[in-house]
C-alpha cells in the first residue's frame, strides 16, 4: 500500500455513479466522493477532511474493483502527488489529466506521479501553439538541415539529453558508434555555435526539443 491524496474515476455514464461509488467504498472505506463537474462523469474519492484514518491505497484492490465494473469505468488514477484534493478546481485538474491519459491510450489504473511530468509537457505544448517565435534559433536551424540532408542532428541532441549527457549511452540508443555521435556534436557546434556546457543553451535546447522538435513524439 502507498499513500494517496485522492482516487479519480472516469465513468462511461453519469447514471452509473452510484454503483461505481458503492463498489469502490469497499476498498476505500474512509473516502468521500465528489462528482466533477456537478452532473458529470468524473468521481473524486478523497479522505474525509479531518479523518484520522490512513490514506493508504492498495492499487491492486482498486484495480480489481475497476476491472469488475468493466465498461462502466473508463479510467482510474491514484493521485499520489501534490496537495490534498480539496475543491472543484483540483477535481477539474485531475479530470483533464484522465482525459489526456485516455487520449494517449493509457486505460486502466495509473499513479499520477508516474506520468504527471509528461502531462505537464503536453500542456505546455498546447499553451504555446502559435508562439512560433519561441522556437526560432539553433534547434530550428538543425531541424531544417535534418529535413534536407537527413543529418539526424536534432535526434542526436535529444538522445544526448535523454542520456543525461552520456555520449556512449546516447550513441547506443541510436545504434551508432560513440565517435560518430561525437562528430555530429562537433558539427552541431560548428554550424550553430551551440555550447552544451552553457546551462542556458542546454536548457533552451531541451525545452525546444521537448515542446516542438522531439523525434520521439
Amino acid at each position: 500500500m502507498a499513500d494517496a491524496v485522492a482516487v479519480g474515476v472516469l465513468v462511461d455514464d453519469a447514471r452509473a455513479i452510484d454503483t461505481v461509488v458503492d463498489e469502490f467504498s469497499h476498498v476505500l472505506p474512509f473516502f468521500v466522493h465528489t462528482v466533477i463537474p456537478p452532473g458529470g462523469t468524473c468521481i473524486m474519492l478523497a479522505p474525509e477532511p479531518g479523518s484520522p484514518h490512513m490514506r493508504a491505497v492498495d492499487d491492486a484492490s482498486v484495480a480489481y474493483v475497476a476491472r469488475g465494473l468493466g465498461a462502466l469505468v473508463r479510467q482510474v488514477v491514484v493521485v499520489d502527488h501534490g496537495p490534498a484534493v480539496a475543491g472543484a478546481d483540483d477535481g477539474v485538474r485531475i479530470l483533464h489529466f484522465m482525459e489526456w491519459l485516455r487520449a494517449r491510450g493509457r486505460p486502466g489504473l495509473v499513479r499520477s506521479s508516474d506520468l504527471w511530468n509528461h502531462y505537464v509537457v503536453a500542456r505546455l505544448k498546447g499553451m504555446l501553439v502559435g508562439e512560433t517565435d519561441l522556437f526560432d534559433g539553433k534547434v530550428a536551424v538543425l531541424d531544417q538541415l535534418d529535413a534536407t540532408s537527413r543529418s539526424d542532428y536534432v535526434a542526436s541532441l535529444e538522445a544526448l539529453i535523454d542520456s543525461s549527457g552520456d555520449v556512449a549511452a546516447a550513441a547506443e540508443s541510436m545504434f551508432l558508434h560513440p565517435n560518430t555521435l561525437r562528430y555530429r556534436l562537433r558539427r552541431i557546434a560548428e554550424i550553430t555555435g551551440l555550447d552544451l556546457n552553457d546551462p542556458v543553451d542546454r536548457f533552451v535546447v531541451e525545452l525546444q526539443i521537448r515542446l516542438r522538435f522531439s523525434r520521439s513524439r
